[in-house]
């Protein structure tokens, strides 16, 4: 049943990931990219099916950590210590976004930014809400 979750876990967070990152950097910020083709390039078809694999296998990595730290993130309800854990999961990924605008010396990613504050927290509650209230 543990791997069952995890794996579950895992699926849904790469899927939603995908999902919002496609949405807000595909759909939304779509013309913003359009002044920046020196810095962001277009993706093919293969491309997006390397980025939907990498995100199920990031999925299952994240949905892994969850699982050891559970009894660690403090909070009492499930999507208390969802929201925390991708709190502390996005920090590492802001710091990377803020390190990949000091060497592209362009402009900010805020369209990676938004898609990150959107995914990452809410791909915490959803990982939560699938493992339940106790990990045995």
């Amino acid at each position: 049943m543990k791997r069952l979750r995890w794996f579950i876990a895992g699926i849904v967070w790469g899927v939603f990931s995908y999902v919002v990152h496609g949405v807000v950097n595909g759909g939304i910020f779509k013309n913003w990219y359009k002044g920046h083709e020196y810095l962001y390039r277009t993706f093919d078809s293969a491309m997006m099916i390397r980025l939907f694999i990498l995100n199920i296998i990031m999925g299952l990595v994240v949905s892994l950590l969850y699982s050891v730290l559970y009894k660690g993130i403090p909070g009492k309800s499930i999507v208390g210590k969802g929201f925390l854990f991708g709190i502390l999961f996005f920090l590492p990924r802001l710091v990377g976004l803020f390190f990949q605008y000091t060497l592209n010396l362009g402009p900010f990613p805020f369209p990676c930014l938004i898609s990150e504050i959107i995914a990452i927290p809410l791909g915490g509650i959803l990982i939560a809400l699938i493992y339940g209230k106790e990990i045995k």
